[in-house]
């Protein structure tokens, strides 16, 4: 591996006179401690401890959920980029609003109102891709 050491670019401008520009390292540099963040460390939860998400925090985004349709493809894992193509053109004119993917495979589907929600599941069932989907 080689080390370079930063350097300075050199560009000319419009009158044809060089012009110094500082390096990428110059730009980022941190001039002032105020700028620094730290991180705090999370304490590690024992095995099988169970998460308490306090009500004030769940209440906060309630109508988001209510809203929201929860689905997994069994023994399957689909992209999300496939998730969404294939249903913002079915769902759109249903309400859909947002299609997102969590890091353990369900998929949460939300819709502009409730009613909305219903009649895609009323609609079922669902396959995308050739693969069934559980909602």
């Amino acid at each position: 591996m080689q080390h370079t050491t930063p350097t300075t670019i050199t560009a000319q401008t419009k009158k044809g006179q060089p012009s110094t520009v500082a390096s990428w390292a110059e730009r980022v540099k941190i001039t002032s401690s105020n700028t620094r963040f730290t991180l705090e460390p999370i304490p590690r939860q024992k095995q099988r401890s169970t998460l308490k998400i306090p009500t004030d925090i769940v209440m906060e985004r309630i109508d988001q959920w209510q809203r929201c349709l929860v689905g997994f493809f069994p023994g399957f894992r689909m992209s999300y980029h496939t998730i969404n193509t294939i249903a913002n053109p079915v769902w759109k004119k249903e309400g859909l609003e947002n299609v997102m993917t969590t890091a353990n495979g369900f998929i949460l589907f939300r819709f502009q109102h409730e009613e909305q929600l219903h009649s895609v599941l009323e609609q079922g069932p669902w396959m995308f891709g050739g693969k069934h989907l559980i909602l």
